[in-house]
């Protein structure tokens, strides 16, 4: 699997893009000498997204950084639909997303010492989908 948005790649390990609760605006309103509320519903309005990404096999926690770098860089940047391939990969593409950025997890930057990941970080990706 590959996760891609406006051709800037995600190539590392990552699981499947999870999906949030749609947001709605809503209001409640009472008026005085009345009994009960009013609620005014909106559309929906945005909903979060997210995934596992583990960037692995880097000889240099320099090198790692970079790439941590770089992907910062992209964060409103990029706001095309997410592209996934592979045999998890939703049925299309998934449209009208703003990429959030990397969230490191609480491990933060490692080395593996018994040589299979070199220096690595686990985390996760996360997007806003503006609309459906």
């Amino acid at each position: 699997m590959a996760i891609s948005q406006d051709g800037f790649p995600f190539p590392h390990y990552h699981g499947t893009i999870r999906r949030g609760p749609w947001r709605y605006e809503r209001q409640a309103t009472g008026y005085p000498g009345l009994e009960g509320m009013t609620h005014l519903r909106g559309k929906r309005q945005e909903r979060q997204l997210w995934c596992e990404y583990h960037l692995t096999e880097y000889v240099s926690a320099a090198l790692l950084q970079d790439a941590l770098d770089q992907i910062e860089s992209q964060v409103n940047e990029l706001t095309g639909p997410i592209t996934v391939t592979g045999n998890a990969a939703p049925s299309g593409p998934i449209r009208n997303c703003t990429f959030d950025g990397f969230e490191m997890g609480v491990s933060g930057i490692q080395y593996d010492a018994g040589g299979g990941n070199g220096w690595h970080c686990k985390g996760r990706l996360m997007w806003t989908q503006r609309s459906p």
